[in-house]
């Protein structure tokens, strides 16, 4: 028996290719979702079912024939319909085996998903999919199912709120929350402008579920803002939420020595009036490592930050861009002491995020 099996592997491998399907055999079918349906994003990715009969593979006459089964088949999914030589999908985004569905004889079901960087699964946009079977015994090597569009829309409703106190002419925190946003989609912090327009106050990228975004309102009173996502081909816009912003002017101070300041990691700098000025830290950098054994590895970055004011409850939001890094630094000055401090610091793909301590140097 295994001599049979082996010659007809044998002359599989050996003989000229047939011009087309192999006749005879059960067809099979996309099942659901059906063409042209709109489905939220989901991380786990984007269950399809189809049909998935016992079928041959090869033929080589004389009774003997290789056959397939769920194994075989695959289902591809892409960002256009554009199909290659053998009838596939060109340039798929995901590319999945098929299960068989328990009871259900001759069905099968995946789920499609790939990972890296950007995963389709969770990116909003057009695709298409489409079933193929292994043939080896087709010109091709594969029968291919017809193609069927499907939407991906994302359902994150991002909302907006402050992190502590807001003044006018002063740069502020806000957090945008937005659960099941993926990890880096863009995020946009927008705020009302005239005539019923929007206009864009500051930016940053989702991480787990939230961005922390710097804005700055010129005018004290009830400030509407709202979040936009870009993700995949789609907008995302949250509902306005009114901040609270105060006038700086004529508000009371709080107090802040003057002088040098330094705290844990390496951080030193001055404060001259009301302004922080020639700030420095050292902080962790996580370094991405692809085809590496360990797929990250640390280094030590320096932020340095020229100058950023202080608001009257001493609070300050400084940020800086040069020469490929990007650097924030954030914190709350009273009497000689600093709370609340963070530095965020980016350096081409190595990113680092520490709280540290601070206080007026003797």
């Amino acid at each position: 028996m295994r001599a049979i099996l082996a010659a007809v592997v044998l002359v599989a491998l050996i003989a000229p290719a047939a011009a087309h399907a192999l006749p005879g055999d059960p067809a099979f079918e996309p099942l659901t979702p059906a063409d042209g349906a709109a489905l939220p994003v989901d991380p786990g990715g984007i269950p399809v079912t189809f049909s998935c009969p016992v079928y041959r593979t090869y033929d080589a006459g004389g009774g003997f024939a290789v056959y397939g089964g769920p194994k075989d088949y695959s289902v591809l999914m892409s960002v256009g319909p554009a199909t290659g030589p053998d009838g596939r999908l060109a340039d798929p985004v995901a590319i999945v085996s098929g299960q068989a569905i328990p009871g259900q004889d001759g069905q099968c079901s995946a789920v499609l998903s790939a990972g890296g960087s950007v995963r389709p699964q969770e990116t909003p946009g057009a695709y298409r999919w489409q079933v193929s079977r292994l043939c080896t015994g087709c010109e091709a090597g594969y029968e291919v199912g017809p193609t069927r569009a499907l939407t991906l829309v994302s359902t994150v409703k991002p909302t907006v709120s402050a992190l502590g106190r807001a003044y006018a002419g002063f740069p502020f925190l806000v957090k945008v929350a937005a659960d099941g946003a993926a990890n880096g989609t863009a995020v946009t912090v927008e705020r009302a402008g005239p005539g019923g327009s929007w206009v864009k106050a500051g930016a940053g990228t989702i991480a787990s579920g939230v961005a922390e975004v710097a804005v700055t309102v010129a005018r004290k009173g009830s400030a509407p803002l709202r979040a936009r996502l870009t993700s995949g081909t789609q907008d995302v816009v949250g509902t306005a939420t009114a901040v609270a912003v105060r006038a700086a002017a004529g508000a009371r101070r709080t107090a802040v020595r003057a002088g040098a300041w330094t705290g844990s990691h390496d951080v030193s700098f001055t404060v001259s009036g009301r302004t922080l000025k020639r700030f420095t830290g050292r902080i962790p950098l996580l370094c991405p490592t692809p085809g590496m054994a360990s797929p990250f590895t640390t280094m030590i970055g320096t932020a340095s930050l020229k100058s950023a004011r202080l608001a009257p409850d001493g609070s300050f939001v400084g940020a800086a861009t040069a020469s490929g890094s990007a650097i924030r630094v954030r914190g709350r000055l009273s009497g000689s002491r600093l709370s609340g401090g963070r530095i965020e610091l980016s350096l081409g793909g190595c990113t680092g995020n520490a709280s540290f301590s601070a206080k007026r140097a003797r």
